[in-house]
């Protein structure tokens, strides 16, 4: 991500990708020869026209010179193609769009009582009215990987809650 206010941080973009295609042109193996990394080149601030240094046909032209690059311009204050942005990575990675953070739900264990059997089982659930989009600092999304590990352990202790708590005992510490 480059400002199209300032020419040196175009310039290091540039070198970037230069240096992402150099590492990465290392690893090639006798399987895969061809390296192939999805990237997308994008030029922030497009809501400050006055003050463009980069024309967006630089960036195009810096994404044209290497294979599954694509560029976008876009505005983080004015929330201008920042989801297209990410999905645009996310299909150049060959990645589903969900991965997308606008997208991504909560995953939230909960105990289903089954009526019929008696028994209790395991749900995990999407709240929809739950986004994960927090906003801060470095903050990382987790995989859901993460979510469905999270799920299975509170998943796992509330089981063990109910299981241990048929008896006489009348508070249970974990």
């Amino acid at each position: 991500m480059y400002d199209i206010c300032d020419r040196e941080s175009f310039n290091e973009v540039t070198r970037l990708c230069q240096q992402i295609y150099e590492i990465k042109g290392q690893c090639r193996t006798r399987i895969a020869p061809k390296i192939c990394i999805p990237m997308v080149i994008i030029g922030n601030k497009c809501d400050r026209e006055k003050h463009r240094e980069i024309d967006s046909s630089e960036g195009e032209e810096l994404a044209r010179q290497y294979t599954n690059v694509s560029f976008t311009e876009t505005s983080a204050k004015k929330n201008v193609n920042v989801e297209d942005a990410f999905i645009r990575l996310f299909t150049l990675a060959k990645m589903p769009a969900e991965m997308s953070p606008s997208l991504h739900r909560k995953v939230h264990p909960g105990v289903i009582d089954d009526e019929t059997t008696s028994r209790k089982s395991l749900s995990i659930r999407r709240r929809l009215s739950e986004a994960c989009g927090t906003i801060a600092p470095n903050a990382r999304r987790p995989s859901i990987r993460t979510d469905l590990l999270t799920a299975q352990m509170r998943g796992s202790t509330s089981r063990s809650l109910i299981a241990t708590n048929t008896g006489n005992s009348k508070c249970t510490i974990q």
